[in-house]
């Protein structure tokens, strides 16, 4: 009958009447409520006990470590008996008090000195007779010594996300001399040594950190080569997010037994690593390429599929763990207005402070920009990495089709660096795909070319390609432009937000303004996630390229040079990162305060 519960029996064999479920039934959930709260207990014990021992263990040293230091002087190195598991407070003793910090450098110096884990000491500070005294913890409020710890595990890469690395670095050091930098990286090969990245550092971004020996002040913490594959996501062939954040704690942890420095600052993209950094009670900065995942991804899913169901429950779950990753940032800084916009649309009011755009630098000081009047070769440069998102393959095709239809096409340079061999066999596939289409002769690869290279390219070149879809910036858009290059870009996310805008009456202006100059020309493909027919196709813009007159290059390539200057200057990156790192030491201040009394001297 409708609205009555049935009555349900059981049937017992013998005399005996029915056992009543129910009492069986609140048993089972009061003992699943006592087991998931018992657990909630338990989670919480272990992060207390984490929160309340990690700082200590990881940056307080032996109570008598000066005396050991003293011992140690001279033969040469600090016992293993005497470190222990303390190397990252013995090593931070080390580093705040050298006179050279880099010497401390658990990467080997140069390609003849030799990897250790052991402390050696260096010989300028055994013969330093203020060694030992400078070991001694500071008061938070005088003049010290700062580290600003870079996690960038692939600082070797040579790509745009490294330029704002060192260039951030470069403006730490020269914030303060009271500011050390200490990078911690994996490595191409155990044979890379200190010398080399920064020799590779000045010959591929210009930067010179051998001068006014800021060199002496970068430390190099060589993670080790075996857990790389921890967070290359080529690893994880499923759950690819999950595997690299847990492998980015792993790795990030592993750092930090090595050296624990005062503020974090995270280039690489990293961010479930920072509630575990949040634990030392030091700042966390995040610069934010591009989001590690965004609602763009989620909308793309059909849930037509019990797969796609599955994965949209992962994917959500991942974001609702880094909008918590977003609780423990100090200071966000976002490449482009594309990243800021989806990062502010992730994270909502989860995050403790409002993301911020601070544009990458270009590396080019106003003195070597290119004249706009100058005579131009025939060529297309690509500046770009190889690698598949790039979409290289996209441009060879596109360009074969433009070079059937004209009568002298331009030469086509593909300029870039390989981070892997998968980065290498998709080069020699590219060759190939060259040959297949017909025009070997019309494309020139040049990989892992040296800075004077990529500049004699970027001072030829009449037009400079981007053809990835939502690059998140694009900051060989910008060298383009700086060097007389008229950019050739698809019409999405950075190189449309942010960079290739118009400009009227010498000022940059909004893209739908009109009578305005443009600085550059956009395409569309059919292959594009959310293409909708508004732009031409690249070939098509390309023959466009091959008709436009002097007069029209010239104005074009004057607006470039005006966009680019004002809001892109080596300078300008210069003065807003420095503003950085003097909120960081502030926040870091403010952070040690809260510290127990023996922790906030160390």
């Amino acid at each position: 009958m409708s609205g009555q519960i049935p009555l349900m029996i059981r049937q017992v064999s013998g005399g005996g009447t029915g056992a009543d479920p129910a009492p069986h039934s609140a048993f089972g959930l009061s003992t699943a409520l006592g087991t998931f709260l018992g657990a909630l207990v338990l989670v919480w014990a272990v992060y207390k006990c984490i929160d309340a021992s990690l700082l200590r263990f990881l940056v307080v040293p032996p109570h008598n470590y000066r005396d050991a230091i003293a011992r140690s002087l001279e033969k040469g190195a600090i016992p293993e008996s005497v470190v222990g598991i303390k190397h990252s407070s013995f090593r931070r003793r080390l580093v705040l008090a050298a006179q050279k910090p880099q010497l401390y450098s658990t990467m080997k110096l140069n390609r003849d000195s030799v990897s250790t884990s052991k402390l050696r000491l260096a010989r300028v500070d055994k013969d330093d007779p203020d060694f030992v005294d400078r070991l001694r913890p500071a008061d938070p409020n005088s003049k010290r010594r700062l580290v600003f710890g870079y996690f960038h595990p692939y600082s070797d890469a040579n790509g745009g996300g490294e330029r704002v690395l060192w260039e951030a670095v470069y403006y730490t050091l020269k914030q303060s001399e009271q500011n050390l930098v200490a990078i911690y990286t994996f490595t191409a090969s155990d044979d890379v040594c200190v010398s080399s990245i920064l020799q590779s550092v000045r010959s591929t971004f210009g930067i010179d950190l051998f001068a006014d020996g800021l060199n002496d002040r970068i430390i190099f913490i060589q993670l080790n080569n075996r857990y790389k594959w921890l967070i290359d996501g080529g690893s994880w062939k499923h759950f690819t997010i999950i595997g690299q954040a847990l492998g980015s704690i792993f790795v990030c942890f592993s750092s930090l037994t090595k050296l624990v420095p005062d503020v974090f600052i995270d280039t690489q993209g990293l961010p479930f690593c920072y509630p575990l950094v949040a634990l030392l009670r030091i700042p966390v900065v995040a610069y934010v390429h591009y989001p590690l995942i965004s609602t763009d991804m989620l909308n793309k899913l059909s849930s037509k599929s019990v797969y796609n169901l599955l994965k949209y429950v992962y994917w959500t779950l991942m974001m609702k763990l880094y909008q918590l990753a977003a609780n423990f940032i100090d200071c966000t800084l976002c490449n482009s207005t594309w990243t800021c916009n989806h990062i502010r649309a992730i994270w909502g009011s989860s995050a403790k402070t409002s993301p911020q755009i601070l544009y990458p630098p270009t590396g080019i000081e106003g003195s070597k920009i290119a004249d706009p009047l100058g005579e131009k070769d025939r060529v297309l440069l690509y500046l770009a990495q190889f690698r598949p998102e790039k979409r290289h393959r996209l441009l060879l095709k596109e360009f074969a089709s433009y070079a059937k239809h004209s009568a002298a096409p331009f030469k086509l340079a593909l300029v870039g660096s390989t981070r892997s061999k998968q980065d290498e066999e998709t080069v020699r596939e590219l060759k190939s795909l060259a040959e297949q289409l017909e025009i070997s002769s019309l494309v020139a690869f040049e990989v892992n070319a040296p800075r004077k290279t990529v500049d004699e390219y970027l001072s030829r070149a009449a037009y400079g390609l981007n053809v990835m879809w939502n690059e998140h910036f694009g900051i060989s858009v910008v060298e383009y432009m700086l060097n007389g290059a008229i950019p050739i870009v698809h019409a999405s996310a950075g190189p449309l937000l942010d960079i290739v805008l118009p400009v009227a009456k010498d000022e940059v202006v909004a893209p739908e303004t009109k009578h305005a100059t443009p600085s550059g020309f956009f395409f569309a493909d059919s292959s594009d996630p959310d293409y909708k027919g508004l732009y031409p196709s690249l070939n098509e813009v390309l023959l466009k390229a091959d008709r436009l007159d002097k007069d029209e290059a010239i104005a074009v390539r004057k607006a470039g040079q005006l966009v680019a200057q004002k809001k892109f200057g080596k300078e300008v990156f210069g003065r807003e990162w420095t503003q950085v790192v003097a909120l960081a030491k502030k926040i870091e201040l403010e952070k040690r305060q809260t510290r127990n009394k023996v922790e906030m001297v160390y």
